[in-house]
This record gives structure tokens, sequence and C-alpha cells, in this order.
């Protein structure tokens, strides 16, 4: 499960769909945290060179990162096919995902992702403002 505009839910990790999915098909499910949000902070600031880093390309890469150390820390194999789930912003990112590597996961669940390509999203923006503000700091930004 992908992360996005916010701190991770217990209830995506513990109760959510992807979890009865998983004991469902005897899947080991994980969960990944957007940086800059909940927990994942890799600054002490949200400064603008900081904030650089805060981009769904970003997101993408820290993905399949994290996915090739959970292939590591689980002595996983290409045997063991990976599907990525998202709602809403993380389901644009879970089909992004797919799309940008086809060769580290077999599908991809876009729950309520926004589908329709915009030039200028502000109604994202706002979301992101708004998620930011509730940081340390964050009302600085």
């Amino acid at each position: 499960m992908l992360g996005g505009e916010g701190p991770l839910s217990d209830y995506f990790v513990v109760d959510g769909a992807m979890m009865q999915y998983a004991k469902t098909y005897g899947a080991l499910a994980v969960t990944v945290e957007h940086r800059f949000y909940g927990k994942s902070q890799p600054f002490g600031d949200l400064s603008v060179p900081n904030l650089r880093f805060l981009s769904s390309i970003q997101a993408l890469a820290d993905a399949a990162t994290f996915r090739q150390h959970i292939v590591q820390q689980f002595g996983l194999s290409d045997r063991n096919k990976w599907v990525v789930f998202g709602g809403s912003y993380p389901g644009s990112l879970a089909a992004w995902f797919r799309l940008k590597y086809p060769d580290l996961v077999v599908g991809a669940v876009a729950s309520s992702a926004p589908v329709e390509a915009k030039t200028n999203f502000v109604e994202y923006y706002e979301v992101v403002n708004d998620a930011l503000a509730e940081l340390k700091n964050g009302a600085e930004c």
C-alpha cells in the first residue's frame, strides 16, 4: 500500500481491503509512507530546498527502493508477485508505479485515483497545503 498526503492510518495496515486480500491469498502485505507526511520526515524543516524532494516522481522512486529492500529483507524471489495498492492520490501513484516500473509489479489497484490529466491541478495543492500545515513548522510553508 502506498501512502499519500497524510500519515499512514492503522485502518489500512490492519483491517483495510489490502489486508483482507493478503489474508485471503496468503500474501505478505507491506506499506510505505510518503516522505514528508506522518513520521517520514527526511529533513528537520520544510524549507524550499528540502521540498524539492516532495514530488510524485520521488515517491515512485522511494517505493521502488522500498520494494527492493523488502525483497532482500524477506529473502523473496522473482516467483513472488507484487501488486501495488493506493486510493486517491496514492491510487494515482499506484497506477503510475505500474507504468514506470512494470518489471517490479504485476498489477496495480488504483482506487478513486484522479485519472483526468490537468495542467494546473490546484485541488491537489490545496490538499498538500492542508496536510503540511498540520506538521511542526508546517504553517511556515
